[in-house]
């Protein structure tokens, strides 16, 4: 199992169009704005948020404005 930090850094180097430090950005935020919007997350998700690259968190970024519980996120995590 990865730890958070290795799996950041993982999703930063198989993403090559961004500045790695941007994705560690991106991942961040969006990890905070779900805690808002979803509350706490499970280890599961955090994982699978985590190696997620920049287009991915985008859109996952864009996604969690309309999420009404954390049943939204699971299918949004599923797409991807």
């Amino acid at each position: 199992m990865l730890s958070g930090t290795d799996a950041r850094a993982l999703a930063a180097e198989r993403d090559s169009t961004a500045d790695p430090r941007e994705t560690l950005d991106l991942i961040d935020l969006v990890l905070r704005l779900l805690t808002r919007r979803c509350g706490a997350l499970t280890q599961p998700r955090l994982e699978k948020i985590q190696v997620l690259d920049s287009t991915q968190l985008g859109t996952l970024g864009e996604a969690l404005l309309d999420f009404g519980s954390v049943a939204d996120l699971d299918a949004c995590l599923r797409e991807h």
